[in-house]
């Protein structure tokens, strides 16, 4: 009774796919797009902003050779391609982001439904809702476009093996690869599982795939203009990791982690019991009815290696003081359908592990679409204006206003430069950052957007030089007020307020 009515279930949804996902879209969209509206811009996405503005493509290629930037140079160059018909906003500036999550996800679907069903397919899809790829599709940062990349990547790369309209998927392939990277660099991870499995195909057929490996060999060649800058984006001290073990458990943990709602934690508990019990049968030589096609061995070397891709790139980001889950965020769509198959291939066909999935992801996108519709979960936040004694000091204009406080730093600066006529400073040193916080990441980018772009940024030094008394809001963990005691100057406090502090610093005059 159940099995028959899960198989109407799915027969229902895979004869409306198209109807379904156009429905389940206009939802998403809805809340991604208001979301993106009513929420700032941070300080990843200014940088962004910055590079789109620049006066040539020379020019952003200087400013990323000088560490301006750790993602490639891709999405400055569509945002600067969007802002010169629309200007700079927040749905405009993110829509290339918006629309490869969208992308992502229907690739997804399509993936999963071909290797399992149209339920599970569609259950893939809407979990990467669930996972941190969603939060940086808010954000006008490569992350989201090399996620499309990758999943349009396996999707030309199996049709390509499986010989349907070989050409225009390996030109898909290439260009998927090679965009990818284009777009943010550690998506050049992405070559792995197709190597991994083509390298399974030459071992089985005895012979190479040159139609695919050549698509692979372009989409390098490809890459290489981004060599040069590969090492300036990597090579600033982002302090002591947590080591290879921590790196790796916080990449799938952070990657994952949106997805630790109760039901959803509560559906892949049943669903994993069943798959770990349909297992022990198969063992027992109990007969159970699962799906017995076997996938391809290319595409099982494909999915553990794009399974493996959040490990490897915490190994990679070992050379740069660990690696945060943005980078690895592009592995979503593989984690996702290597999850989705695992589920399909062993658990009983159709039966409760299908339903049990489906319906706790169905039930958690519905309460996303409700509760994101609500009007207080887009109550927009002015940066400034969210702060009264930022904002008050800004309009008094009696003094310079520094801001620290490291990267939101810029957030404030650049909303002050938009919307007041007084300048609020961000004050950068690399030495002294890596001196007195152990990092000087965030310091060498600022240094690099004061170079290239009109950020209103100054190097520590010759500012006090200048200035010998203003004010200083702090937002967060900083090095600036601690040199400054260093310097001997006078520190006040004016005002605190939950956002941050404001100080009064005047600097004493050296000895005569």
């Amino acid at each position: 009774m159940l099995q028959d009515f899960i198989a109407r279930v799915d027969e229902t949804i895979d004869r409306r796919r198209w109807k379904v996902l156009a429905g389940l879209s206009a939802a998403f969209l809805a809340v991604t797009l208001v979301r993106a509206y009513t929420t700032p811009f941070g300080p990843d996405e200014i940088v962004t902003i910055l590079g789109s503005t620049m006066p040539s493509r020379a020019a952003l290629w200087a400013a990323l050779g000088d560490g301006m930037d750790e993602t490639g140079p891709l999405y400055a160059i569509t945002a600067g391609a969007i802002h010169a018909v629309t200007g700079v906003g927040p749905l405009a500036t993110r829509l290339p982001a918006i629309a490869a999550f969208w992308i992502a996800a229907v690739m997804l679907f399509v993936m999963v439904r071909r290797r399992a069903n149209a339920l599970i397919g569609l259950s893939a899809a809407l979990l990467l809702t669930f996972t941190a790829l969603h939060r940086l599709a808010l954000e006008a940062r490569g992350y989201a476009p090399a996620a499309a990349c990758l999943a349009a990547a396996l999707y030309a790369w199996t049709e390509a093996a499986a010989g349907r309209r070989r050409l225009g998927h390996a030109v898909l392939l290439a260009g998927a690869l090679a965009a990818g990277v284009w777009w943010h660099y550690y998506a050049a991870l992405a070559f792995l599982p197709v190597l991994a499995g083509e390298v399974a195909r030459w071992k089985r057929d005895r012979r190479p795939d040159w139609f695919v490996w050549v698509a692979v060999a372009v989409a390098a060649a490809i890459t290489l203009p981004l060599v040069p800058l590969v090492w300036p984006a990597l090579a600033a001290d982002r302090g002591a990791g947590a080591g290879l073990a921590g790196d790796v458990f916080a990449t799938y943990g952070g990657l994952l982690s949106p997805m630790a709602t109760v039901t959803l934690l509560l559906a892949w508990l049943i669903v994993v019991a069943i798959a770990l019990g349909t297992i022990v049968l198969l063992v027992m030589n109990r007969d159970v009815d699962i799906e017995t096609s076997r996938l391809p061995p290319h595409e099982t070397a494909a999915g553990l290696a794009v399974v493996a891709l959040p490990a490897i790139g915490a190994i990679v980001g070992l050379t740069a003081g660990g690696v945060a889950v943005r980078d690895v965020a592009f592995a979503a769509p593989g984690l996702l359908s290597a999850g989705a198959v695992f589920v399909y291939r062993f658990t009983p066909r159709p039966g409760m592990a299908d339903i049990v999935l489906a319906g706790a992801v169905a039930a958690s996108f519905g309460a996303f679409v409700i509760t994101g519709l609500l009007p207080q979960a887009f109550a927009s936040s002015h940066p400034v204006r969210s702060r009264p004694a930022l904002a008050r000091a800004l309009e008094a204009a009696t003094e310079p206003v520094v801001v620290a406080g490291g990267p939101w730093a810029l957030q404030l600066s650049y909303y002050a430069s938009r919307d007041w006529s007084r300048v609020a400073t961000v004050l950068a040193d690399a030495d002294l950052a890596r001196e007195l916080t152990g990092s000087d990441a965030i310091d060498r980018r600022w240094l690099a957007l004061a170079k290239w772009t009109a950020a209103d940024i100054e190097p520590f030094y010759p500012y006090i030089a200048i200035h010998k008394s203003f004010l200083v809001y702090q937002v967060g963990a900083d090095w600036v007020l601690g040199k400054l005691g260093q310097q001997r100057a006078v520190i006040t406090e004016i005002e605190r307020e939950p956002a941050g502090t404001l100080f009064r610093v005047r600097l004493r005059e050296p000895a005569p």
